[in-house]
């Protein structure tokens, strides 16, 4: 990857660097995880954040739509702006996306005038912000690209040939063709705008550098490990236990997120199987909720299933903490293939058994951890329940190694030692906190062996991937 002019800038002498500017277009930073993490990671080294990003809806109802819209939060400044209306369908992405892409240049211009930048990250998707990586390197400016899906893919998923259940069917089949083109040149203009790219896992990596180009130095792998201190079992909150049993779901409920499977893997366990001590629930929002809950209505399911919406933290994390497993139904596919669910990890932190869909990522995450439905279909999850469920030994067990692993490797702590020293790599800046004392943490050279993730951020609003 070409090395840009920023290499030359005077900031690398040791004076302070200028502010550190987050894009993230597909989320408020309240609902995801993984940049929350990241920015108050860098806050804590001593570096000056801002997040660019939408308005949660909270927060554009409470001001009316109109005001400053201006905040800062743990010390990190969030800018945020009034999305488009929220369309279905291809042009409805379009048109979000070049709204988007509007307010946020406009955002950026008015940070460049009134103080220096010193590094831009973009986070996906879309792969629309290569314009402002040139732009930046133009002015000397690092740019790392944040890679949290592969939109070819996942478009693919959404709108092309053997789409996702729920998926938009009415995508004709040349049209899939011009887009995927067009997807594929933005995701590599992306790639070779950035003077870094960040992978969430090691699959995401290898795409990098076999589709995008980039040099195997050049890419770092970041996953979106769960804080192991905050998401934790709640010692005060027992296990469902007695006669009922509880599994959980949680994450956004697109197309590709598979809540459908889940809720026919749950008919198939009450109506098929027999069992009927198990409650389910689905923590999350998404364009596909409405669907899975018409299936759930249609296969008179309402005994066994809540969908309870996006909720507070403490309420999500008091319920898997009362949960008896885990359940990550993302379907097979060349999208959840390569990808890590932020669900499966974050249940692994409350000490769950995880029943999950075979695919490569959650078993190179989970691996003993979980339980694997080989052929794919709701009926495989189902049998994988039932049997999890009559074993109370091998839940217990199962939940303490995926802990174990969370804590030994997959954790937060560990991932944010690797993304401070990139930043402080390409700010060329001491390899320790600025402004406090010598860090503890491992320092990380620039490319991170440690395995990767899909981005599926929340504050109950996982973004269900990465």
């Amino acid at each position: 990857m070409v090395n840009g002019p920023w290499l030359d800038d005077p900031v690398r002498d040791g004076t302070t660097p200028g502010r550190i500017v987050i894009l993230l277009e597909n989320l408020p930073v309240e609902r995801d995880r993984r940049v929350w993490r990241q920015a108050r990671a860098l806050v804590r080294h001593g570096l000056a954040v801002t997040v660019v990003c939408p308005a949660s809806e909270e927060w554009a109802s409470g001001s009316g739509g109109r005001g400053s819209r201006r905040r800062t939060v743990d010390g990190v400044e969030i800018r945020s702006f009034v999305p488009a209306r929220e369309r279905s369908g291809v042009l409805g992405f379009v048109l979000e996306y070049l709204v988007a892409l509007a307010k946020m240049t406009w955002i950026l211009r008015r940070l460049h005038r009134s103080s220096r930048i010193g590094g831009i990250q973009v986070c996906n998707p879309p792969d629309i912000f290569f314009a402002v990586g040139w732009w930046a390197r133009r002015r000397g400016i690092p740019f790392l690209f944040d890679q949290h899906d592969l939109c070819p893919e996942l478009f693919l998923t959404r709108f092309g040939a053997g789409p996702a259940p729920g998926a938009d069917r009415r995508v004709p089949a040349p049209l899939v063709a011009v887009i995927l083109a067009v997807l594929r040149r933005c995701e590599r203009e992306t790639y070779l705008s950035a003077s870094r790219v960040i992978a969430t896992n090691d699959s995401y990596r290898r795409v990098a550098i076999e589709r995008g180009g980039v040099g195997p130095r050049d890419v770092v792998v970041v996953r979106n490990g769960p804080d192991p201190e905050r998401m934790r079992p709640n010692g005060s909150v027992s296990r469902s236990g007695g006669d009922r049993r509880l599994v959980v779901w949680m994450g956004n409920i697109g197309p590709q997120d598979g809540v459908d499977d889940a809720v026919r893997a749950v008919a198939h366990l009450v109506r098929r199987i027999g069992r009927t001590d198990t409650d389910f629930v689905f923590i999350g929002r998404g364009e596909a909720r409405a669907a899975a809950m018409a299936v759930a209505e249609q296969l008179d399911l309402d005994r066994y299933v809540t969908f309870t919406g996006w909720i507070p933290d403490d309420e999500a994390f008091a319920l898997l903490s009362a949960a008896d497993v885990g359940l990550s139904a993302d379907p097979p596919g060349p999208l959840n293939n390569c990808s890590t669910m932020n669900k499966t990890l974050e249940y692994m932190a409350f000490g769950l058994p995880v029943v999950a869909h075979d695919l490569h990522e959650t078993r190179i995450s989970a691996g003993p951890a979980a339980v694997y439905a080989a052929d794919g279909t709701p009926e495989a999850l189902a049998r994988c329940l039932d049997r999890l469920l009559d074993d109370p030994d091998r839940m217990a067990s199962m939940g303490r190694e995926g802990r174990r692993r969370i804590e030994a490797r997959l954790g937060w702590p560990h991932q944010a030692a690797g993304y401070v020293a990139l930043w402080q790599s390409v700010l060329g800046l001491d390899p320790k906190p600025v402004g406090s004392p010598a860090s503890t943490a491992p320092v990380l050279s620039p490319v991170v062996a440690t395995a990767g993730q899909r981005a599926e951020n929340s504050t109950m609003s996982p973004n269900a991937r990465t």
